[in-house]
Order: structure tokens, then C-alpha cells, then sequence
């Protein structure tokens, strides 16, 4: 009924819709010449009960207005608001529903990624060597299966090149164990910027790597590791304050088709480095080829079988309260060179099948030599539980003699166990019977279990390096070591850590009341001293 204020709702043309009510407006045209004066006029409803009776309809009859203005009875209009407005209603419900599920799935998308990621990293971490940032075992042995399967197929060739830090404790002694790792990592980058894109390289032992070269010839291969051996020693490498200068040598052979591991394959090529280090005394590359390398072997195997080169040293064991020196163990080792460790040459030995000689071989070595220790100590020495199955247990015992007195010890290295401890009981009496005593050894280490300690009972139980080493700051291993400790109390058995190196170390056996230790701490493995 107020046309002024109507025309000033109206300005501005901010409407989509105009709600009249009839009662205002009945009789009066009015409103509509309102309405058309407006340029973009609303759409208008009219609230009108009277039906076709209404001002609107006649209107709307008459042709007066146009299809802008609708007249509806105010229920329907309320239901059709009603409805109006729960559609609205669902329609935002439904957008903000879409919004969210647009977010989830982009959220979960970028989840997918960062698993994917994650999962390359943990693969990453699990094939790369953490000091140096090649390949470690694990990698270096993923890409030797790789590359060899691929020559199977093709007859192609492959080739190795192993790689030895020359004098590298030196490095270490004087600057310290970090500064050894950074010039490790920078030996590494010097080594692998010298390798072509299709060739690998893996750290295998503490300065030492091998180089995998896919369809390589030896005398490619050989050019090869001289352009690496040169990188590494041709210029020294910058410290904060110094400089330190690296050398390598190297030996490179061509592989067999059937070679499937790093166990066979390491032995090749340091055979290899051998030939190297005795042609050109590190100056440079000698390539080994299947026959001789074959020949080295069967050399080294010959000279295994019948004890030539064979030699015993002598660690020696403590008392962990006074740290007084209670017994010795003897510790086989080959001719000096590359097979000098007991985890070399006994590998060859049980790669030609010959591994219960070469362990014979070593027991008479340790036992001649016993009798140069002194006589109010305990002797340990080592023997494999495959050769305490194979050997009549009468040739044992008669191996196994000292003088009266003097107390023996036989340890199985809970490591080399294959198959049920339980077959070795028997035999194992027929020795306790003759006065020995029973040690199991590498307790600890690795995957091993405690199948062996609890079915044998021994007499004496000996706790790896691996789980000794560094357990005053590593819970998990603290943790364990006092478990191995109650369990080996529990079943009456002697302890005795091994590979104990350090004070701390040895500080926490004590806390664990651990009665006897051994390791670098007090000494190395020597030679055999005569009594005076």
C-alpha cells in the first residue's frame, strides 16, 4: 500500500524476488507501473487467497502484466517454500559433502605418495651403506644376482673388481674413527665417479668394496679399475687441518656362469688381489682369469688339507672382578695374505667340500700348541658341530687330550649349528665323560636362537661381540645381555663376554655380575708365548 516505500525497496536493483501480500494491493494498478519502471525488474509473488477471484488474476487474465507475476494461495506457498528450501538446503549439505570428499581423497592421494616415498627410503636404507653411500652387502649382492642371470641368458660376460684401502687403520689411529668414515665416503665417490652408469659398487668390509662391471671383458675391466685406482690415489684428500693420502689395490676377475653369491665371489677376486699385490705391489691392476684363479684355489685347498701354513694364536680369557688372566683361547689362522681369517679360508674349505679336514687341521694345530701354555689354566679351543657328527667320537678324545691337570674346553659355535642340537648329544656325553668341558660360543649373534644353550646345557656359555659391544648405551641390547645372563644362571652355566674393548664395556659386565670377558681390552689374538 506504500508505493514510496516500495519504490525505494526497489532501487538499486538488488532483488531476484518480491514477495507481495494482495490484501495491500486489491483495486489498485498502481504497483505495476512501478514494477516496469524498473530496467531488470524481480520476478513477484503474490500472496493471494481469493483463487481466480483474486486482483492478481484478473490481472494476469486481463493480459495486464506479464509472466513476472504469479499469484499463489499462501499454503501452497508455504509448502512450496518449504520444499524450496529443503532443497536448497540438501544442495548445500551436498556441496559442502562433495567439498569434503574432494579434500579426503586428495588427502589421500598425498598419503599414497608419501607411503610410496617412505617405502623407497626403507628400500634405500636397506641396500645402502650408511657411512659411504654406495651399495652395502646386501645391495651389492641384489645387483651381482642381477647382473649374472642376465649373462646366463646372453653369454655374456661379468666382471668384479675388489677393492682394498691400503694401510686404511693407519687413517684411523690418527684421526680418529669419524674422520676414517668421511674419507671412507670421500674414497667411495672418487671410486664410483670412475664406473660407468651400468656398472655397481658396494661397500663389503670395513675399507673395502667390490665393483660389479656387467658385460665386461677383463681387459676393459682392467682399464676400468686403474682409471678408479687413480682417482682415489692421485690426489690426498682435504681435512679441516691436514691432508690425508689413500692408496688402494685392486684385483679383477671374470666370474663363472654358476657363481650366485658374495661368498663365492669375494674369494675369487682376492685371490686376484693377491696375483696383484705380488706382480705390481699395489702400483697398479692385475687381471685374474677363471684358470688361474681355479689354480690359487686349488693351491690354497691343498695346502688347507694337509695343515701347511696353519698356525694357533692365543687370546687371553679374564676374571671380571680382578681382571686376572684365568685362561686362553687358541684361534687358528692361515698363511698371512687374504685368506689369513678363519671366515675366509673356512669358506673355501666348505665351498670344495673339505671344510671337517681343514677343522681337524686346526684342532691339532690349537692342541700342540696348548702345551706350551701354562698348566694352571683353563684352554679353550674350537671345533664345528658338522665335524663333532662326522668324526668317530674316539678319534675326538684322542685328539682332545692335555696333560692331567689342565682344564680343556671345547666350544661349538652356536652359529654353525644345522639341523637338531639333539643329534649331538650323545656325542657330546662320550666327551664329558673323558673330562672336557662343553662351550657354546657366538651366543647372540645374528639370527641365532638359544635352542642349542637350553637342549645342550653346557658348561660354559660365551656371549657374542655383537651384543657385548656397545650395550652400556643401547638399551635393546643392555635389555638382552641381562636376559642371556639370568637364562645361562638359571641353567648353571659359566658366562663369558666376548669382544670386550673399552672400559664401559666392561663396566657393565661387572653390573651384571658377568664372572669372565676377553677382547682387545686386554689383548689381541698373539702368539703363542713358551713357559720359561
Amino acid at each position: 500500500s506504500d508505493l514510496d516505500g516500495l519504490r525505494a525497496a526497489l532501487q538499486g536493483d538488488q532483488h531476484d524476488l518480491l514477495l507481495l501480500d494482495e490484501e495491500g494491493w486489491v483495486g489498485t494498478d498502481d504497483c505495476l507501473v512501478a514494477l516496469r519502471a524498473i530496467a531488470s525488474r524481480p520476478a513477484v509473488v503474490v500472496l493471494a487467497s481469493g483463487g481466480d477471484d483474486s486482483w492478481v488474476s484478473r490481472r494476469l487474465a486481463d493480459g495486464v502484466v506479464d509472466d513476472r507475476l504469479t499469484a499463489v494461495d499462501p499454503q501452497r506457498w508455504l509448502l512450496l517454500l518449504d520444499a524450496a528450501l529443503g532443497r536448497a538446503a540438501g544442495q548445500r549439505r551436498g556441496a559442502v559433502l562433495a567439498q569434503r570428499l574432494h579434500e579426503v581423497d586428495a588427502r589421500r592421494v598425498e598419503l599414497i605418495r608419501k607411503l610410496a616415498d617412505v617405502h623407497l627410503e626403507l628400500e634405500r636404507m636397506a641396500t645402502v651403506d650408511p657411512v659411504t653411500e654406495v651399495l652395502n652387502r646386501r645391495g651389492i649382492q641384489a645387483a651381482l644376482s642381477r647382473e649374472l642371470e642376465a649373462a646366463r641368458r646372453s653369454g655374456g660376460n661379468v666382471t668384479a673388481c675388489y677393492v682394498d684401502c691400503d694401510d686404511f687403520r693407519r687413517v684411523n689411529e690418527r684421526c680418529g674413527h669419524a674422520v676414517g668414515d668421511l674419507v671412507l665416503r670421500a674414497v667411495a665417490e672418487r671410486l664410483n665417479s670412475a664406473l660407468r652408469r651400468t656398472d655397481s659398487i658396494g661397500r663389503v668390509g670395513g675399507d673395502e668394496f667390490l665393483m660389479v662391471l656387467p658385460q665386461t671383458r677383463i681387459a676393459e675391466a682392467l682399464l676400468v679399475a686403474e682409471r678408479a685406482r687413480v682417482a682415489v690415489s692421485s690426489q690426498a684428500f682435504g681435512l679441516a687441518e691436514d691432508l690425508v693420502s689413500v692408496s688402494v689395490s685392486m684385483g679383477v676377475a671374470v666370474l663363472p656362469w654358476d657363481a650366485r653369491t658374495l661368498d663365492e665371489v669375494l674369494p675369487l677376486t682376492r685371490l686376484a688381489l693377491e696375483q696383484s699385490k705380488r706382480c705390481v705391489g699395489g702400483e697398479g691392476v692385475v687381471g685374474a682369469t677363471g684358470d688361474s684363479l681355479a689354480a690359487a684355489l686349488e693351491q690354497l685347498t691343498d695346502e688347507l688339507v694337509s695343515g701347511e701354513g696353519l698356525r694357533a694364536l692365543v687370546q687371553p680369557i679374564v676374571r671380571v672382578s680382578d681382571e686376572q688372566v684365568v685362561g686362553h683361547e687358541l684361534l687358528t689362522r692361515a698363511r698371512e695374505g687374504l685368506f689369513e681369517e678363519p671366515a675366509q679360508f673356512l669358506r673355501v674349505a666348505r665351498d670344495r667340500g673339505v671344510l671337517t679336514a681343514v677343522d681337524l687341521q686346526c684342532l691339532k694345530v690349537c692342541m700342540k700348541q696348548a702345551q706350551a701354555l701354562a698348566p694352571d689354566l683353563q684352554v679353550h679351543v674350537n671345533l664345528f658341530p658338522s665335524t663333532l657328527l662326522d668324526v668317530p667320537t674316539e678319534q675326538l678324545v684322542e685328539l682332545l687330550q692335555l696333560e692331567d691337570g689342565v682344564q680343556l674346553c671345547v666350544e661349538l659355535s652356536e652359529e654353525q649349528f644345522v639341523g637338531d642340537p639333539r643329534e649331538l648329544l650323545e656325542r657330546l656325553a662320550a666327551l664329558r665323560s673323558s673330562g672336557l668341558r662343553l662351550a657354546i660360543d657366538d651366543v647372540g649373534k645374528g639370527r641365532g636362537t638359544l635352542d642349542s644353550v637350553m637342549l645342550l646345557e653346557p658348561d660354559v656359555v660365551k656371549i657374542d661381540q655383537e651384543l657385548i659391544s656397545g650395550a652400556y648405551r643401547d638399551v635393546r641390547k643392555e635389555r638382552l645381555l641381562r636376559r642371556l645372563v639370568m637364562l645361562a644362571g638359571a641353567l648353571n652355566c659359566e658366562v663369558v663376554g666376548e669382544g670386550v674393548e673399552n672400559p664401559e664395556d666392561l663396566a657393565l659386565l661387572r653390573e651384571l655380575d658377568v664372572p669372565y670377558a676377553q677382547g682387545y681390552l686386554w689383548s689381541r689374538p698373539r702368539e703363542v708365548e713358551p713357559i720359561d
